[in-house]
């Protein structure tokens, strides 16, 4: 499953929202909004876990806005890879958090 994801810069801080699942990160530098996004996915994933409920299944999509704006965004290079695994706890299964994001950094205002 791919994730995509939409990069905007609000006030001070840089925010990533996914657009599947109304998930999001922010931070003062894009540098480190990766990593808050990351953790912010493991973290869901490990909540849903410990409630025992599926992972993403209680999150709904993004608001409409935020894909209006990826369709006008410029894409961003980005590794495809899992998050380290010094991030995800011991005994989280690896397959439960999404491989593949696509990163547009992009305008709320149109």
């Amino acid at each position: 499953m791919r994730l995509d994801v939409l990069v905007t810069k609000e006030a001070d801080w840089w925010v990533a929202q996914c657009l599947q699942y109304d998930l999001a990160a922010q931070a003062k530098t894009l540098a480190d909004l990766r990593y808050a996004f990351e953790r912010a996915l493991v973290a869901h994933v490990v909540v849903s876990l410990e409630k025992k409920v599926e992972p993403f299944d209680s999150l709904p999509s993004a608001p409409r806005k935020y894909s209006d704006a990826w369709e006008r965004a410029l894409p961003v290079e980005t590794e495809r890879v899992a998050p380290p695994a010094f991030r995800i706890p011991k005994g989280i299964p690896r397959g439960l958090i999404p491989r593949e994001r696509q990163f547009r950094v992009g305008d709320l205002v149109a």
